[in-house]
């Protein structure tokens, strides 16, 4: 599956939200979208090594290598997924959501297109 593909189900998912489910949903795939194209972006130059460590050791990479926006927007992402997949006692807004799919096109449409 291509990045693409999953910032476009984020796309549909904010959309479409009729809630926080909705707008937790859209952050998600946000984040994951922009993880994934960087993470196989040949220009980044980032090694995976398939753990979960991969997540902050591709932030770590991009604030040593740059763009320094991508390393804050991706950080960003990753901070608001987590809130939206772990802690569920603080609420989700539209504008979080639209913020975090805003981040997404950013890294893959501008920073660091294909």
């Amino acid at each position: 599956m291509k990045a693409t593909e999953t910032y476009e189900e984020a796309e549909l998912r904010f959309a479409v939200a009729a809630g926080e489910a909705g707008f937790r949903a859209a952050v998600s795939r946000s984040y994951f979208a922009a993880f994934q194209h960087l993470r196989d972006h040949p220009a980044v130059g980032f090694t995976l090594s398939a753990k979960g460590s991969d997540h902050g050791d591709l932030i770590r990479h991009l604030v040593r290598r740059g763009p320094a926006r991508t390393a804050s927007l991706l950080q960003r992402l990753r901070t608001l997924r987590n809130h939206c997949d772990y802690d569920l006692r603080n609420p989700v807004s539209k504008i979080l959501a639209e913020e975090a799919v805003d981040m997404a096109y950013a890294i893959i449409f501008e920073d660091c297109p294909a």
